[in-house]
Order: structure tokens, then sequence, then C-alpha cells
């Protein structure tokens, strides 16, 4: 049973009931494993030893059984290709493939093909707003294999009630770093790995790298072409810091500018 506490645009804030349990969503599913326990905090579990979503806080939350299947990216299946974990294989096609609703209880749908919808804001905005017109606005929809720290929010924004660290585990696996900047390889990243503030925040930028990705999203949605404007040598960074962030404004798919214009760093005496 859900019951809505409160709602602004597509999305909402409720208390989920299942047995006699109850959860406040929007809220995390934590990848919980034999070698990866979860963090005492974690409201929800995604319980991989049984395979069901759980709730550790409380006993009189019912168990939830997952299909096998959920974080294959359709593409993949047509394919027959077999992935090492959480949907790691992105398709190649001009279109990515809506299905249809897979429930898991009567208040708590999938919405299919989540992770390969990454790929595509506009056809992942398609999607749930067709499963809303499907399933209504008084069901859970959870979208597995698609958090990270980047898109919470925006998830949380389009309608999305349950999500999963199951990327973040995958890409942890991978010595990947997960931040609200984006993901970064430690040797392109040591910005990321510093004590305290990052070099935006050492230099008062008053924006981050979050904030910047947001805007090239709104300007792309409305049709327009977008150059950046970088600037190398800012005090606290070095060469290193400078290439990995040349490498991730054209392999980091959030960003990819049309142009730039580079502005290298002088600091002078006084």
């Amino acid at each position: 049973m859900i019951e809505v506490l409160s709602r602004s645009g597509l999305s909402k804030t409720t208390v989920w009931t299942s047995g006699s349990g109850k959860i406040r969503t929007p809220n995390l599913l934590v990848l919980s494993s034999a070698s990866s326990p979860a963090p005492g905090y974690a409201q929800l579990l995604l319980d991989e030893e049984i395979g069901a979503i759980r709730s550790p806080t409380d006993p009189d939350f019912q168990t939830i059984d997952l299909p096998a299947s959920i974080y294959v990216p359709f593409s993949a299946r047509s394919r027959q290709e077999k992935e090492d974990s959480c949907g790691s294989v992105e398709a190649e096609v001009d279109d990515p493939i809506i299905p249809n609703e897979q429930w898991l209880t009567s208040d708590l749908t999938i919405v299919p093909n989540a992770f390969e919808l990454r790929r595509d804001a506009r056809t992942f905005v398609r999607s749930v707003a067709r499963l809303r017109k499907q399933v209504g606005y008084c069901k859970l929809l959870y979208a597995p294999g698609m958090m990270d720290v980047s898109n919470i929010a925006l998830l949380t924004y389009m309608g999305i009630d349950l999500f999963d660290t199951s990327l973040l585990a995958y890409r942890s696996s991978r010595g990947i770093i997960s931040r609200a900047e984006g993901a970064f390889a430690p040797d392109n990243a040591k910005w990321a790995l510093q004590q305290g503030e990052s070099i935006l925040d050492l230099n008062l930028r008053g924006c981050s790298l979050a904030d910047a990705v947001a805007a090239n999203w709104l300007l792309r949605d409305s049709g327009f072409k977008v150059g950046f404007h970088v600037m190398p040598n800012l005090p606290g960074a070095n060469l290193a810091d400078d290439e990995g962030m040349f490498r991730a404004l054209f392999s980091d798919e959030r960003l990819r500018p049309d142009f730039l214009k580079i502005y290298p760093t002088l600091v002078t005496p006084g």
C-alpha cells in the first residue's frame, strides 16, 4: 500500500507498506553481498544472496523477490550477450527499446531497460512518462542500475521512487571514483582524491561540474550548440589534472562540447 504524503511535479514522498512494515520513499536500495556488506544506515537492501529487496531496519517489512534479469539491457539479450555485472553492456542502436512495465508487487513496478536508457535522456523521459500514464501516480517506480551520485536528484525529480547502488558497486570494483562531478579513473582525477575541497572550490568558482552538466543538457535539449570555456593551470591543479580534464571533456557523454575556448591561467605575485 502507498500513502502519498506530498507531491511536486512528477516527484512525491510516500509511506510504503509491505506486509506490516513501513518505509518512506524516495529511497535507496543498497547492494548487499557477502563480499560487500551494506552500511548500517541502509533502510532497504538489494540482497544478492537471497535475490530480494528487504529492510534490515524493519523486520516486519515483507521481502520482495527480484527477477534475475532486471539489469540486462534488452539489446544485449537480443545479441545473446552475457554481462558480468550490473548491466555493463550498452546498446549501439538508434532507439533504445521501451517495453511494457514489469510488476514486482501491486505497488511497485520496474522501469524496464533502465540502464540502457542512461545514454538517451529524451527516451528515458518518454519511458517514465509512458509508465506513469500506465500505472498511475499512486504506484512506485524502480529504475535498476541507473543511479549514480551525479543524477540522483534528477531521477527523483522525474518521479523515480527507488534506485539502487549497483552501478556504483560496478564502478568501484574497477577502481572508478564516483562523485557528483562525474565518474573518474583515479589517475585522471587526482583532484578528486584531495583532502578537503576540489580545485573548483579552492578557486571559488561558485559552480560545480554538476552545474555545468545540467546547463549543457538544458541547452542541448533546446536545440543549441554548446561551447565550453576551460581554464587549465588553475591554482591547485597540475599538468596531470589538466590532461585528465581535457580527456574527460570528450570522453564523458554528459559533456562533449561543440567548440572550446581555452583560457590558460597565469598567476602573478601581488
